[in-house]
C-alpha cells in the first residue's frame, strides 16, 4: 500500500527528508508506518523526538492522515494516504 509522509519543522531536519514515499504490505496501520520511520530514521531523531523503547513518537506531535487525526497506533492507513507530522515547537 503506498503512504506519502511529509515531515515539517523539526522532524524535516533531523530525518532529512521533506516528503517519504513508502509501500507497506498488508493493511497496514500506524503502528506499521512508526515501525518503518524507527527502521529509516530512528537513530537520527534526537530522544526528545522519538521513543526508542516505544517506538514512537511523543504525545504533542500532530499526525494528520486523510481527514483525520492518528492517535490510536492500531488505526489503519488507507492507500494512497497523506500523513503529515509536526511537532509544535516554543520559540522565538
Amino acid at each position: 500500500m503506498k503512504i506519502r509522509v511529509h515531515f515539517l519543522g523539526i522532524l524535516a531536519r533531523h530525518s532529512g527528508v521533506d516528503v517519504l514515499e513508502l509501500d507497506l504490505p498488508g493493511q497496514p496501520c500506524l503502528q506499521d508506518l512508526l515501525e518503518e520511520i524507527e527502521d529509516r530514521f530512528g537513530p537520527s531523531f534526537p530522544f526528545a523526538l522519538w521513543d526508542r523503547e516505544k517506538k514512537a513518537l511523543p504525545s504533542s506531535l500532530f499526525l494528520r492522515g486523510q481527514g483525520r487525526d492518528l492517535k490510536a497506533p492500531e488505526e489503519p492507513l488507507f492507500e494512497h494516504e497523506e500523513i503529515y507530522l509536526l511537532l509544535p515547537q516554543a520559540g522565538g
